[in-house]
């Protein structure tokens, strides 16, 4: 305030407060990885066959519908809707799909970004297996003791969450490439979420994590209508105020928060690949109206849906 001063001791007392530290292996990461995408695809393809090669990065797929046989390192698999393949730099591997139509999400990405190496990104084609020559390209090696291990199938059942988050990176990686901070944030998300399902243990160590899983895919059910926080509660046998609490402390947001933005990305997908208008894709949501839809859109990715739908 004008003319009042202010005292301020000499020494003050610095306050502790405890912050929980994550387990040894995830601290381990969080310093280790700084992960880079440097190609993706979410595509519906026809029948289809990739030859034999070796790769300078890292590829992991998810096979969003229909069957096929892939190989890596010579141990041959077939893989069906939401299997999850890692294929390490420097592996042997094939891939085929053997349905009519296969839904293939895929990324190519590095681990351990060097601008050095990251940067330059070639097309590997079927036949190549012998990449010495590019040795100074390729992706060295991790020391992790379970990331280290990944060859092949590592899930089968992937959870929807991580499939919606590797959707939600091959969309800001096509349409948003700048964006490199948000794509690693959410590969760091999905990869905590990938150690989970792959060793069958919590993604956190806390003891309403796979609750809170199930929370998420509640939720992520339900992203035709307004979310209902008090029937989920019940869902769950709890009340709705201790619901709201354990899913933020887990998540960071409110379930409504949470609800809303995968509810937006999702008409992102929507209205980048399913051709219905700003009208249909806001009525398919249940949405009370487009000017509703436009709101909220615009609160979560800071632009209108005829701006994505543009890009």
């Amino acid at each position: 305030m004008r003319g009042q001063s202010v005292s301020v001791p000499a020494e003050m007392d610095i306050r502790e407060i405890e912050v929980r530290p994550p387990p040894a292996e995830t601290a381990q990461r969080l310093r280790s990885f700084s992960p880079y995408i440097r190609q993706s695809g979410d595509s519906i393809r026809p029948k289809w066959f990739l030859g034999e090669r070796k790769l300078l990065d890292y590829l992991i797929v998810c096979i969003g519908s229909g069957k096929g046989v892939f190989s890596v390192d010579r141990k041959e698999f077939e893989v069906v809707e939401n299997d999850l393949v890692w294929i390490p730099p420097d592996t042997l591997h094939w891939m085929r799909g053997t349905s009519e139509e296969m839904h293939c999400i895929y990324l190519h990405f590095d681990l351990l970004y060097d601008p050095g190496r990251s940067h330059w990104n070639a097309y590997v084609p079927p036949g190549v297996t012998d990449l010495s020559k590019y040795s100074e390209r390729m992706h060295p090696k991790v020391s992790d003791p379970l990331i280290s291990q990944w060859k092949g199938k590592i899930i089968s059942g992937v959870a929807p969450s991580i499939k919606s988050l590797f959707r939600r990176i091959c969309h800001v990686h096509e349409k948003f490439p700048w964006q490199r901070l948000c794509q690693a944030g959410l590969f760091m998300q999905m990869l905590e979420e990938i150690l989970a399902g792959a060793v069958g243990q919590q993604a956190s160590g806390e003891p309403h994590a796979a609750l809170m899983q199930q929370a998420l895919a509640h939720i992520q059910s339900r992203l035709d209508a307004e979310l209902d926080v008090e029937a989920m509660a019940e869902t769950f046998r709890m009340s709705a105020s201790y619901l709201r609490k354990i899913f933020k402390a887990h998540f960071g947001v409110s379930p409504r928060t949470m609800h809303r933005e995968l509810r937006i990305w999702r008409a992102c997908e929507m209205l980048a690949y399913s051709g219905l208008n700003v009208s249909e894709t806001a009525d398919r949501l249940g949405f009370s109206g487009v000017q509703n839809f436009s709101r909220a859109f615009r609160e979560v990715t800071s632009n209108s849906p005829r701006f994505y739908r543009g890009r």
